[in-house]
């Protein structure tokens, strides 16, 4: 949580929850992140300017049965809302097949692919409330690959890339990256940096490809 006041108010909330749970031949990966914030700018009168900054909640889980000590079949669910990028939502339901090219006690590296149905809404252009964008759902195709290594200090570094274009439009794709690094500072609490980046190739009206 960032907070600020004086001649400009702002505030920030950020929440981001992963869970791993691994059994003999199954793994279970869940995650959710949120995001809420606004900023206020003081125009020297009792009136007052607010804008949104943020206003965000993605979600994902993903369920892995190990067929092989390396090769594994894949359901994932994603699923987001986004106020600022204009999405009412977007979600996405994908069978898949993955490999992982490098599995150790510290180290792994998997990529997987699949065919993914995508069902989604954007909201009306701005300046055009009555607008109506509709919803739409089409087949894509999933390739997503996650790297994460654990430092023998306890510090970790993860990173994860997917892109699903449009079987029937591959001009149209949603592209998502992620790198992060965390380090412990005791052993229930640490400390990490982490750099998003989404690129949307046919953004909602009005709005740019990258945030």
């Amino acid at each position: 949580v960032s907070l600020s006041r004086g001649n400009t108010k702002n505030f920030l909330a950020t929440i981001t929850v992963d869970s791993t749970r691994k059994w003999t031949r199954d793994e279970a990966l869940l995650g959710a992140k949120a995001g809420y914030g606004t900023t206020t700018a003081s125009l020297g009168t009792p009136q007052e300017n607010e804008d949104r900054t943020e206003g965000y909640i993605k979600g994902f889980g993903q369920f892995n049965h190990l067929f092989t000590e390396r090769t594994y079949g894949a359901l994932r669910v994603d699923a987001m809302n986004d106020d600022i990028a204009d999405i009412a939502y977007r979600m996405s339901i994908a069978p898949l097949g993955g490999y992982y090219f490098i599995k150790t006690a510290t180290t792994t590296l998997s990529a997987d692919i699949g065919p993914a149905w995508v069902v989604e809404r954007l909201q009306p252009a701005s300046g055009d409330p009555d607008g109506e964008s509709g919803a739409r759902g089409y087949l894509g195709i999933r390739a997503g690959q996650r790297f994460e290594h654990k430092f023998s200090s306890g510090a970790r570094l993860w990173q994860t890339a997917d892109i699903t274009p449009e079987v029937e439009k591959w001009e149209n794709y949603v592209f998502n990256f992620t790198v992060g690094i965390s380090a412990p500072i005791t052993k229930a609490l640490g400390v990490q940096v982490v750099a998003d980046d989404t690129y949307d190739s046919d953004p909602a009206p009005g709005r740019v490809e990258n945030d």
